[in-house]
């Protein structure tokens, strides 16, 4: 599966656990399945930050790797997700 991470910066190596605190899941580090909100997300951290350019960092997820993983997958913005979220 290939996921995106936008930002400001290149991000070869993430970092789980480091980031804002004020995110809908606490510090994480954050990806989306979708190149569009990356972009999205990109350009809105460069204009904040004032700083760099808007970089959509590209990685290649092993599903299988974290199969012995507990993992919730939403696959779109539904109730469940929401419930989860709140």
């Amino acid at each position: 599966m290939i996921l995106y991470h936008g930002s400001n910066v290149v991000v070869e190596a993430p970092e789980p656990g480091h980031g804002l605190r004020a995110m809908d899941f606490g510090p994480a580090f954050y990806t989306t399945s979708s190149h569009d909100q990356a972009l999205r997300w990109a350009r809105a951290v460069a204009r904040r930050r004032r700083h760099g350019q808007p970089i959509v960092n590209i990685y290649q997820f092993d599903e299988q790797a974290v199969a012995s993983l507990s993992v919730q997958l939403f696959k779109s913005p539904d109730e469940a997700w929401l419930d989860f979220v709140v």
